[in-house]
């Protein structure tokens, strides 16, 4: 008992069950990466659009960019709001309100604060990184006239 004082369960047990490691999480000791959620880390669910191809290769533990796609009167733009992010899990059949993929991913805080508003104002695409990418680009907005003028 003293192995497991001042941690907290994060899952039931029965009596008589052994106490796992997965089943305690401890800011000391690191203890409770069972829920694959690191210290000072958040989970979040997204709803990813036109991404079906992706998401049928996506598995948990890849590395994805997050892009947001809006319209801003007729002219849609795009802007990648979400970097090398680890992927939780992938559920690709989303559920009958929203029929997209849900992508649970692991992020900052701010990151979960972007993905959030994203996810409920817009569409969010999810673009699937090279494993040894870990490089970061510019977030720059992306438009329609942008492209076709050469600029962003």
């Amino acid at each position: 008992m003293d192995q497991i004082k001042g941690m907290t369960l994060v899952t039931s047990v029965q009596l008589g069950e052994p106490m796992l490691q997965a089943r305690l999480a401890s800011l000391d000791s690191g203890a409770g990466a069972g829920l694959g959620i690191k210290a000072g880390m958040r989970a979040i669910s997204i709803h990813a659009t036109d991404s079906s191809g992706i998401v049928n290769i996506l598995r948990p533990g890849h590395k994805v960019d997050v892009q947001l796609v809006t319209s801003q009167g007729a002219q849609p733009e795009l802007r990648t709001i979400l970097q090398n992010i680890e992927v939780l899990s992938i559920n690709p059949l989303g559920e009958q309100r929203n029929p997209n993929p849900v992508i649970t991913l692991l992020v900052n805080p701010a990151g979960a604060d972007m993905a959030g508003l994203g996810d409920s104002g817009a569409r969010l695409r999810i673009i699937l990184r090279n494993p040894l990418d870990e490089g970061a680009t510019s977030l720059d907005r992306v438009t329609l006239p942008g492209i076709l003028g050469g600029k962003k």
